[in-house]
Formats: C-alpha cells, structure tokens, sequence
C-alpha cells in the first residue's frame, strides 16, 4: 500500500510506479524446501473474454514473456520462507 502526505507527493510517488523504478517483493511460505536462489522464465497470457489466466514454461501465441526471481529466507521441516521478487511485474505472475 502506497500512500502520499501531499499532493507533489502523490505525483512523484506516482511516476516512480509508473516508470518501474520501484521494485516489488512479496513473503511467500511455500511447501517443500527451498534452498537456493533461482530465476524462473515463464509466459503468460490472459484471455480478456473469460478472464481466465494462463503461465507455462514454453513460449506460445499471445503469451508475453514474464521473469521471476525467489530466495529462501528461512526452511524449517518440509516449509519455505521465501522472498519473490517479480521482475516483469505482470498481473498473476506470482502464481
């Protein structure tokens, strides 16, 4: 969540958004154990008719290229703490 106290605030906060120079990470607690670093490539596409969204690990029509990175924080028994950062940002890549 993202909020401004002023105006020239909201403005500036605004166009650091917009031109991706903000970086967006998320805590995740996943099954299974994580104990490197990796890069996942993946695509994505979202059919605007059903809104149904689609992610798979070869290219296909339609599909916009989509990068995520994931590091374990913390692995304890068979879970994951671990940070995503979406490199594209797009909307579902998380998933």
């Amino acid at each position: 969540m993202v909020g401004g106290m002023s105006l020239r605030g909201l403005q500036k906060m605004s166009e650091i958004i917009k031109d991706r120079s903000l970086q967006k990470y998320y805590l995740a607690i996943v099954k299974g154990r994580v104990d490197k670093k990796e890069t996942l490539n993946g695509y994505l596409f979202k059919d605007e008719a059903t809104n149904q969204v689609v992610v798979k690990d070869k290219e296909f029509t339609g599909a916009t290229p989509i990068y995520t990175e994931y590091e374990p924080l913390l692995v304890k028994d068979d879970l994951s703490l671990i940070m995503v950062h979406l490199i594209t940002g797009k909307t579902h890549q998380i998933r």
